[in-house]
């Protein structure tokens, strides 16, 4: 009888790609031909840190440098690391963390070593940059020159004031790179160079980049309108705009130019989105897999003309809000529509999602109420979600219907939402229990993280909703 041992090796590496570090690290004891297949999974992707716990020394990170496609390189290695020579490499992120200016080897690899490590690997695609030595010009060149598949650059960080102008001339040394298809800056107090940008888009640079993301300090409202209507490839499929306004001509080309093409959209922690904006976007973006936007009225998703459009999402961050005048069966329109979203695996609906960013949104939305999640044992969820049988000889149901409706709907609607990975609601007026708990975990069967807190369980309870969410193998944090 066949066993999983006689699967083709192809078939153990697609596995292979969907499991954590964790679950690799098992598999690779199992026996010989487990470690033999799962070995280059367990290596392709590798975080390297200097004086930590299990730090992977040059020497052991040599010896499998035939399997590495992607590396994260933190600013505290030494020079043996980047004598290494990757040949498969395709990723490679340079990464500070706040403790590593601790650290003796704080940005002790020279320049010119790090040019020759450029050098050393042509197959790189993605480049993903947050120290705060930039790379010299030479780097850059190697870059233009010798990096014939480039086609992602990432610029974040703090960066020292003498090496600003390196930042302000890297654009010049990239503009040759024909295939970069996404381009992220994020640079500290330095502004997106727009100008820039739409002098390389004239010179005909660039004709594949499709994904955009700037924060930091960014340029005015017609400055990135100009960027976005200047595009040369026509297809913007992700966007993202960060601490910092969405003024109404950039948004005007989003939408006027770009909303049959985008997949991913993030203008979360952006002032001056509307939720009538919000609406429109869910509504007119029908390719939209991940959408992050500060919030969005029960109101406008309620009394739209239109559902929403994006049928693929999959990645949903938004905090809905209920107002004191709305009408009571609106509530339950809302968790109808959401409940079609069928590929959703990520729900946010939490007031901050984002850490630190508070005054994104006034303090008169920021502290009104969101969906109410309670079940209600009377209630019949095929009515609420409108499924049920409308047949007048049901008066008993129709009624619990009608009370279910006055009160808003509830959680049960969303048991069509069987892809459901990540939850994260709003606790601050909310009053879950232990029915809720079971009932996610009931319909969510692959169901992973839950992030709010349950202040309906009380006593011992307490105990047993960790234990359930134990047993279902699903993470819960609280805010």
């Amino acid at each position: 009888m066949p066993t999983i041992l006689d699967l083709p090796d192809e078939v153990h590496l697609l596995i292979g790609e969907q499991l954590s570090s964790k679950v690799l690290y098992s598999c690779v004891r199992v026996c010989r031909s487990f470690y033999s297949v799962y070995i280059p999974c367990f290596w392709s992707d590798i975080r390297v840190k200097q004086y930590k716990c299990n730090s992977i020394g040059p020497d052991q990170l040599r010896a499998n440098a035939h399997l590495v496609e992607t590396i994260n390189y933190s600013s505290t290695l030494t020079n043996d690391y980047y004598t290494i020579v990757y040949p498969r490499l395709q990723t490679i992120t340079t990464s500070t963390y706040f403790t590593d200016r601790k650290e003796p080897t704080f940005l002790q690899v020279q320049p010119h070593q790090k040019v020759q490590f450029a050098r050393l690997h042509p197959t790189i695609r993605k480049l993903s940059f947050d120290q705060p030595d930039c790379p010299s010009r030479e780097f850059w060149e190697v870059v233009e020159t010798e990096w014939k598949d480039f086609e992602s650059l990432d610029l974040s960080g703090v960066v020292l004031e003498d090496v600003v102008d390196v930042f302000w001339r890297l654009l010049e040394q990239v503009k040759k790179s024909e295939g970069l298809r996404y381009l992220k800056w994020d640079v500290t107090d330095i502004p997106f160079p727009s100008r820039m940008v739409m002098d390389a888009f004239k010179e005909g640079c660039w004709p594949e980049l499709c994904e955009v993301d700037i924060a930091g300090p960014t340029s005015s409202d017609q400055d990135l309108a100009k960027v976005l209507r200047m595009l040369p490839s026509q297809r913007l499929k992700r966007f993202g705009l960060m601490r910092d306004e969405l003024g109404p001509l950039t948004y005007g080309r989003l939408r006027g130019l770009y909303c049959g093409h985008l997949q991913e959209l993030k203008i979360g922690r952006c002032t001056g989105i509307t939720s009538s904006m919000t609406q429109e976007l869910l509504t007119e973006c029908v390719h939209l897999v991940y959408f992050d936007a500060p919030h969005i009225f029960v109101r406008d998703i309620a009394t739209a003309l239109k559902p929403w459009g994006c049928l693929r999402l999959e990645i949903l961050v938004t905090f809905i809000v209920k107002q004191k005048d709305d009408e009571g069966e609106w509530e339950g329109k809302v968790f109808k529509q959401i409940s079609k979203l069928g590929r959703l695996q990520t729900l946010d609906l939490q007031r901050f999602p984002h850490p630190g960013d508070k005054t994104i949104r006034s303090s008169e939305i920021s502290y009104l109420q969101t969906l109410g999640f309670r079940l209600s044992p009377s209630s019949n969820p095929e009515d609420i979600c409108g499924y049920g049988n409308n047949d007048n000889t049901s008066s008993n149901s129709n009624s619990n219907s009608s009370s279910s409706s006055s009160s808003g709907g509830h959680l049960s609607c969303w048991s069509s939402l069987v892809q459901l990975r990540v939850l994260i609601f709003d606790d601050d007026q909310q009053t879950l229990g232990m029915e809720e708990a079971l009932w996610m975990t009931e319909h969510w069967r692959v169901l992973r993280c839950i992030c709010g807190d349950f202040k309906g369980v009380k006593g011992d309870n307490v105990n047993k909703l960790e234990q359930l969410f134990s047993k279902k193998g699903v993470l819960h944090l609280k805010h």
